[in-house]
């Protein structure tokens, strides 16, 4: 009896440069973006923050804090519970959408920053699980500037740098989804999250963190 070579992680995964991936990048940049905006513009609406009638800055600290906690501790639990899924990248995906339907309806009737933050920051800590480390901005920055410095190739980056801008790109309509609708921008992100859950459910089975490979 033969025995079957195991097979390769990255050709068995989603190749980096693919159109699927792409969007898969986008969305995480788009919700990135969004969710900074959405939290800021939140704390500044919700009368925590305020411009005094000599154009100065009056911000409620304690909530500002509170906020930024509330932020941070969703972004790392959301990271937490989608290690604990791995490697179902569509339970992924369906804990986000669910997270942003938790805080679209926090936001109707209880819009305070420091509640809406937290399954905010929870769903955006969940998709940025999907994308690992490797192929975002950050790490594709450093390895480029590696390159130039050694005057080697950059050939073999270039699926990287295709996959962050891909992220970019989400970023920017991240922004502008919230200078167009504001906060209404939280159901085009909890539209956007079905959507990349009826893009999985059609591909087989694979790794989260396609580009971390």
């Amino acid at each position: 009896m033969t025995h079957e070579p195991s097979a390769d992680p990255v050709s068995a995964n989603l190749l980096p440069h693919s159109p699927a991936d792409t969007v898969m990048n986008l969305y995480v940049g788009f919700l990135d973006s969004f969710a900074i905006f959405l939290i800021g513009g939140i704390f500044i609406s919700s009368g925590n923050a305020a411009i005094t009638p000599i154009d100065t800055w009056t911000i409620n600290l304690p909530v500002l804090v509170g906020t930024i906690a509330s932020a941070l501790i969703g972004f790392v639990l959301g990271v937490v519970i989608a290690t604990l899924l791995a490697p179902h990248r569509g339970r992924v995906l369906l804990t986000a959408t669910l997270l942003l339907t938790v805080a679209g309806l926090t936001m109707l009737f209880i819009p305070e920053p420091v509640v809406v933050a937290f399954p905010v920051a929870l769903a955006v800590g969940a998709v940025n699980v999907l994308l690992g480390t490797r192929g975002q901005l950050a790490d594709t920055t450093h390895e480029v500037t590696q390159k130039w410095l050694s005057h080697n190739t950059i050939q073999p980056i270039r699926r990287r740098v295709h996959s962050s801008a891909g992220f970019i790109g989400g970023v920017a309509v991240g922004a502008l989804s919230y200078r167009l609708l504001a906060e209404a921008s939280l159901w085009l992100a909890l539209a956007g999250s079905i959507a990349m859950m009826a893009l999985t459910h059609r591909r087989p089975p694979e790794n989260m963190a396609t580009t971390n490979r």
